[in-house]
């Protein structure tokens, strides 16, 4: 049943078992309907609405700034392989060449390149491990340019014996490429 309220100097409610509720000035009269005691569902839902679409916006938004950043880091781990198997590709051509006896300028030149990009993409004990190659290669080019100039028989075959030494020992050397650069040739790292 309604209650309603008659103007007097001061507006006021009256309503059983309660104090009396000064009115806003301007309002003359309320009609108060039975309100259930606790709000319905849809109350909860409204109210609640805003904030869940928020939380998950943000989730979302969440999940798309770290897909961007897993594939920009995926990039990079490509990146970087490609250009440590281009290094690796160059040295192993250097050595090539230098086995084979026909190193040319340019392959020099490239090898010499590929070193000065190996400190910044590589550890010290790869970077000790070129150096160490670039040392047996001087030296095997050392021996075959002595053996090639000395005349004399005896001092020849010294030198021919100190050469295959010197082989014997690049050899050895560039069998250790694949234990000095198996772990940056994968994909992974």
């Amino acid at each position: 049943m309604p209650i309603t309220a008659a103007v007097s100097a001061a507006p006021v409610i009256h309503a059983a078992a309660s104090s009396p509720v000064l009115l806003p000035a301007g309002v003359t009269t309320i009609l108060i309907q039975n309100v259930p005691a606790d709000p319905h569902w849809t109350a909860y839902v409204q109210a609640l609405g805003t904030p869940i679409v928020a939380v998950i916006a943000a989730g979302f938004a969440t999940y798309i700034a770290w897909r961007q950043w897993k594939t920009a880091h995926e990039k990079l781990k490509f990146d970087l392989f490609k250009e440590r198997v281009a290094i690796h590709q160059a040295m192993t051509r250097f050595v090539d060449a230098s086995f084979e006896e026909r190193m040319t300028r340019e392959e020099d030149e490239a090898w010499e390149y590929a070193k000065e990009k190996a400190i910044w993409l590589f550890d010290q004990p790869v970077m000790d491990y070129l150096n160490n190659l670039s040392k047996a290669n001087t030296a095997l080019w050392t021996s075959r340019h002595a053996v090639k100039k000395e005349q004399n028989p005896e001092l020849k075959t010294a030198r021919q014996d100190q050469l295959e030494l010197v082989v014997s020992a690049y050899r050895d050397l560039w069998q250790q490429n694949w234990l000095v650069f198996a772990p940056y040739l994968r994909f992974g790292r």
